[in-house]
């Protein structure tokens, strides 16, 4: 489990955020940019057609290599368990209440459509996960928004990074093997859990300068800061062709949030504004 906000180390990896997200694109769908060689190596490997392995003049015999990745697919499959381990609640109690978080044991998810099953590697944690725990709805109204059903828990958390292990049959932009991170929605189960099916749609390629646990804690933050900046402010990006001593300034309040802080390197990165922030007093902030 990560804290919300990291820093980012020069600009190589505002470039690889930056990447992630198109410049034109539709609502909800902003973690799917890729450029066109990694488009084409993302497609589904289960469309694959195994081909039979070959003598050569000597006897010996060869395989081809999809039906070497075809019998390493179904080592995959089978190593995915029926159960997983997951934390979630099912009422809104206080903290530091005993039942406030509950341990469950859990079907693994399987996946359809545009579907991938993650292995969870690291998890972030955002103030949307508490709130979940603070809503005011009945129990059994909460149980039902959030998962379909009164009588399971629902299992908390939107930041994950992890490793796809399987996908849907629509699935396009990803295969096994991959590394990604994203946020997830408020509909369906949370990523505290050890597997997560979620949308390829809203997922993104984990920077390869990122571990897990790093990866973990930018989705939410990152893709709220890169959006108000680039998609609802309209802010233009870096342009070295251009020479304009008189540089306009940007105010980010709260720059010492998850939110802030990412806006802040985002806009240092990638435009030419000077970045002004506020952050509250020092004896405020905590460690």
């Amino acid at each position: 489990m990560v804290r919300e906000a990291i820093v980012i180390s020069g600009n190589s990896l505002a470039a690889e955020i930056d990447g992630m997200y198109p410049k034109t694109r539709t609502p909800k769908k902003f973690a799917n940019a890729m450029d066109a060689n990694q488009s084409s190596n993302a497609g589904s490997v289960y469309s694959k057609t195994p081909r039979k392995h070959h003598k050569d003049i000597n006897g010996k015999c060869h395989f081809q290599i999809d039906s070497v990745v075809s019998k390493l697919l179904s080592f995959v499959m089978a190593a995915i368990p029926k159960e997983m381990r997951a934390v979630g609640f099912t009422a809104p109690l206080p903290i530091d209440n005993p039942d406030s978080l509950v341990d469950i044991i859990a079907d693994v998810p399987t996946v359809s459509g545009h579907k991938l099953l993650v292995q969870v590697k690291a998890i972030g944690v955002n103030p949307a996960d508490f709130k979940i725990r603070l809503m005011s709805l009945a129990v059994e109204e909460a149980q039902r928004l959030y998962t379909g059903d009164h009588k399971t828990p629902k299992i908390l958390g939107y930041d994950a990074a992890g490793a796809v292990v399987a996908v849907g049959p629509d699935v396009s932009l990803f295969k096994v093997g991959d590394e990604v991170f994203y946020a997830g929605g408020m509909i369906g189960q949370g990523s505290n859990a050890e597997y997560q099916a979620v949308d390829e749609r809203i997922v993104g390629r984990k920077p390869a300068s990122l571990s897990f646990t790093d990866a973990a804690a930018l989705p939410m933050s990152s893709v709220t800061a890169y959006e108000a900046i680039f998609d609802r402010l309209g802010i233009a990006r870096k342009d070295s062709s251009v020479n304009n001593p008189m540089k306009k300034s940007v105010l980010i309040l709260n720059g010492a949030g998850g939110v802030g802080s990412m806006a802040i390197q985002l806009l240092k990165a990638l435009t030419d504004l000077t970045v002004i922030a506020s952050a509250s007093r020092i004896d405020c902030m905590g460690d």
